[in-house]
């Protein structure tokens, strides 16, 4: 991303960082995500959207990995990283907010609920935590 993207995605994360905030004590296992919904759109939305210029020289956006990976580093007990892969495999191509919001709700729905205990058992072995491991499990049926 560069230097310039980095500074971009600083500004941007100081700018919203009160929206933020009331979603760092959120548990992907137990928060009901619709409650949620139009904070994680617009935050998603906003983050994609950083715009930087590139090595270059050239207005470049964020993008919808970099901003799920920035959402997971803040919230990492809510948000689950993706790459254009795993959007792909789950018909979510388009990569805006409203599309990481039902690939949330996917995420809880199938694969929270489907593979809980072996997750948790993953969990206590690895010390890692849910959200990571969902991601893990997303990045080797993909990649």
């Amino acid at each position: 991303m560069g230097y310039d993207g980095v500074k971009a995605i600083c500004g941007k994360l100081r700018d919203i960082s009160e929206e933020i905030e009331p979603l760092r004590k959120k548990d992907f296992t137990k928060v009901n995500l619709n409650e949620i919904k139009d904070q994680i759109i617009e935050l998603f939305d906003k983050l994609r959207e950083t715009k930087f210029i590139s090595k270059k020289g050239k207005l470049r956006e964020a993008g919808s990995t970099t901003a799920s990976k920035i959402l997971h580093l803040v919230c990492p007990d809510l948000f689950i990283m993706w790459d254009s892969a795993i959007r792909t495999r789950y018909g979510k191509n388009n990569g805006y907010g409203k599309d990481y919001f039902e690939f949330l709700m996917e995420m809880q729905r199938r694969v929270w609920k489907k593979l809980r205990f072996e997750i948790e058992k993953l969990q206590q072995k690895y010390g890692k935590k849910v959200t990571r491991i969902i991601d893990q499990y997303n990045w080797a049926i993909t990649h």
